[in-house]
């Protein structure tokens, strides 16, 4: 058992993301999210991820939008929605032929730190070349008691809110720590060779900031590391041969930037260490 366990583990750390320079396809009824170099600018017109609270304070108001200025073959918006760091939701809408898409859902809302990533992406064919362009979103709120009554907000004001905010963050950094020291152990990696951010912190800050590379390099590092996170979505977590598990209930993704590769570190439902690589 140790040692089937022990090739599952160096089978999960090399797992590589897939590079796909091939024409937009199907799979089944959805489309695949697959990085395309952006050989013609493609100017997104407007974009984001909110998350409002709705009906009295029961239901979360999940909006996601993004509009371009000129008509996509092909536009997709794929959210995840994280509750007290744990994925609960995943919305996956796609359009073609059109330069707006949005989607607006509702959702339970209990007490509790709530965050959602979005990826937009936009596709444009001219002739046999395809361009492609990725912009991300974030937005959180957090759920709590205040005065008797159930309120909602983005980022503590007052002093009761920044108590709650205060709060609800410690634990949250301390399961991430916690976490990537598992991980540390387990792997035998020295996190202190890393640049460690979030999902999170990828979807609010600007790519050529964060990966030791040119501009066009880091929008590929990222249009790749999207199209591998889609793929891990939709199939679940490889845990060994023909063994997959759920991605719901999964960790909100940490990266471990390095000089040459990224880390991609989470945890599962039920409590393994995932743990891939994508090469720069």
């Amino acid at each position: 058992m140790k040692q089937r366990q022990a090739v599952s583990s160096i089978i999960l750390f090399f797992f590589l993301f897939s590079v796909l320079l091939v024409s937009y396809h199907l799979t089944g009824d959805h489309p695949a999210i697959t990085y395309f170099p952006e050989n013609e600018p493609i100017v997104f017109k407007d974009y984001g991820t909110t998350l409002q609270l709705t009906d009295g304070g029961t239901s979360l108001d999940w909006f996601i939008h993004s509009s371009l200025y000129q008509t996509a073959y092909l536009m997709q918006n794929f959210s995840l929605l994280y509750k007290n760091n744990r994925l609960i939701e995943i919305n996956n809408q796609w359009k073609k032929d059109t330069n707006r898409i949005a989607d607006r859902r509702s959702v339970h809302a209990n007490f509790g730190y709530y965050q959602s990533v979005t990826v937009h992406q936009a596709e444009v064919h001219r002739g046999e070349t395809i361009s492609g362009k990725e912009v991300s979103s974030y937005a959180q709120l957090f759920v709590a008691s205040l005065n008797g009554r159930r309120a909602g907000f983005q980022q503590g004001r007052t002093e009761a809110e920044k108590q709650i905010e205060r709060k609800i963050v410690t634990t949250y950094n301390r399961q991430q720590k916690e976490l990537l020291m598992r991980a540390a152990k387990q792997y035998g990696f020295q996190p202190e060779a890393y640049k460690i951010i979030s999902l999170a912190d990828l979807a609010s800050t600007a790519p050529k900031t964060l990966f030791p590379s040119r501009p066009d390099t880091a929008s590929r590092i990222t249009g790749q590391l999207w199209e591998g996170i889609y793929k891990i979505i939709l199939s679940g977590f490889q845990m060994g041969e023909n063994q997959y598990e759920p991605v719901i209930g999964s960790s909100l993704p940490l990266l471990l930037i390095g000089k040459d590769h990224m880390l991609v570190l989470t945890e599962s439902a039920g409590g393994r260490i995932v743990l891939l690589k994508q090469l720069f």
